[in-house]
């Protein structure tokens, strides 16, 4: 679950916000600590990417291009 989500960030600029849980990132489960920092990798390195969150038991996809 997300938690200090703080604005003006990459992270709000993306979308995301406190309380939502990152499911995956392109595709790739953030199931464990391994694959979680493999995708925060794709995250500093990619100019697009998608996120599957959950809000509020809801299931949401974020798409993100960077400029």
């Amino acid at each position: 679950e997300m938690g200090g989500v703080r604005p003006g960030t990459l992270l709000t600029k993306i979308g995301l916000q406190n309380g939502d849980v990152l499911e995956s990132i392109n595709g790739q489960p953030l199931s464990s600590p391994d694959t979680a920092l493999g995708a925060y990798t794709t995250l500093r390195t990619a100019d697009k990417f998608n996120l599957s969150i959950r809000r509020g038991g809801q299931p949401m996809t974020i798409n993100y291009n960077l400029q």
